[in-house]
């Protein structure tokens, strides 16, 4: 139950492990092929555009929280009491410091802590959704000219594990994808080349990353060991084993012991699917393509609805019951689908805005000097909506 109901730490490493995969992919195709024009200019347009693409969402939401803050009481809302000021030009002080704070990509900040920001709790990983496509990009060019597989397979691999060993959590997952679409693309070439295995051992592979995605799944609900709040330390079902393997800190110097897991859920459940067809075939139905879609947007909007609808509607089931599985299962219900429209509002009004603004910006600004007229900025505006993104793109 716990994968299901409190896996989001485990959906945040599956979710880095995606984005390295999907913005490294083109480019080591282009290696591959030894299209080096194409894959500097492919890399330039990317480190161009993803700033844009990952916090101009952010803030674009952010304003319209701005106001609700302000007219609002957020008493046990998503703020913290420090954070509420008492006057509207302290909260727009509040709202443009912290503002410029998130989106500084000059400053390393490694935990959830230093990377809050208020209006918008959900986009703590944000600045390390970048750091960690900005770590893949130049990797990317170091390893351009590495023509050999197996060296290119050393040196990613080889960054990952020491990415980890940092503590770089995030960075090693992005890494890890970025290594997974290398594998893949090699995979398929030998496919292509007719080297495939037996039937048996084709079996045995299929079972064997069968079990893998599963156990990723399993750790996906992995608790922490010590809850906040929780006097005593309550035992932990179905996961106290795992608290004892969890590597000392001078190997891998992850401050939260539970994320050591969480960043293998990421992994394993990547590695299942990538390897699964019947896998792949789910998760590429129209349903969970459009999921993918608006999956950027439901991520960004989904905690600020919980904490501004989750007490009154507690309330309102408490008056009829105490049963804590009823509770939560009324919440879901009535939540779930809030989220979900609110999520494809912003997903269209906001987040395709937004990366079409980042295109149009790119277009200006690597146009020749004597050549093409300006390109109109409405004209990227309002295009039309590119059907086929599936939220993990290389923008």
């Amino acid at each position: 139950m716990g994968s299901i109901w409190g896996a989001g730490s485990g959906a945040v490493s599956t979710f880095f492990v995606i984005s390295g995969y999907a913005i490294t992919v083109k480019s080591l195709s282009l290696l591959r092929q030894r299209n080096y024009e194409d894959l500097y200019n492919g890399l330039c347009s990317s480190l161009f555009r993803r700033g844009f693409r990952l916090f101009l969402p952010v803030v674009l939401l952010a304003i319209p929280t701005f106001f609700v803050v302000c007219m609002v009481d957020m008493e046990d809302g998503f703020l913290m009491p420090f954070e509420v000021k008492s006057t509207w030009t302290g909260q727009m002080s509040h709202f443009i410091n912290s503002t410029d704070h998130h989106i500084n990509p000059f400053s390393y900040r490694s935990d959830m802590v230093d990377n809050r920001y208020a209006y918008v709790p959900t986009s703590w990983t944000i600045p390390m959704e970048y750091y960690g496509s900005i770590v893949c990009y130049i990797l990317t060019m170091v390893v351009a000219r590495v023509e050999l597989y197996r060296i290119r397979n050393l040196i990613v691999g080889g960054m990952c594990l020491y990415a980890l060993h940092q503590g770089s959590w995030w960075t090693s997952n992005f890494l890890f994808g970025m290594w997974m679409a290398d594998h893949i693309l090699e995979q398929k070439t030998r496919n292509n080349d007719g080297h495939k295995g037996s039937k048996g051992s084709n079996k045995f592979f299929t079972l064997m990353y069968a079990l893998l995605f599963v156990f990723g799944i399993y750790l996906a609900g992995m608790p922490p060991e010590i809850l906040a709040f929780e006097f005593p330390s309550q035992p932990k079902i179905g996961y106290m084993w795992l608290y004892k393997l969890i590597p000392p800190d001078y190997l891998f110097r992850i401050p939260e012991p539970a994320r050591w897991w969480w960043y293998w859920s990421g992994n394993l459940t990547f590695l299942g699917i990538s390897k699964i067809p019947q896998l792949q075939s789910i998760f590429n139905t129209k349903f969970c393509q459009w999921l993918g879609k608006i999956s950027f947007a439901l991520y960004l909007v989904h905690a600020m609805i919980i904490s501004i609808l989750s007490r009154p509607l507690q309330g309102f089931v408490k008056t009829m019951t105490e049963h804590k599985g009823i509770v939560c299962l009324f919440e879901f219900t009535v939540m779930t689908p809030i989220v979900v429209v609110l999520a494809g509002v912003v997903e269209r009004y906001i987040d395709q805005p937004s990366v079409r603004f980042a295109k149009w910006l790119e277009q200006q600004a690597f146009r020749p000097q004597s050549g093409n007229p300006p390109i109109e900025l409405s004209q990227y505006l309002l295009a039309e909506q590119d059907t086929g993104r599936t939220g993990y793109t290389n923008d």
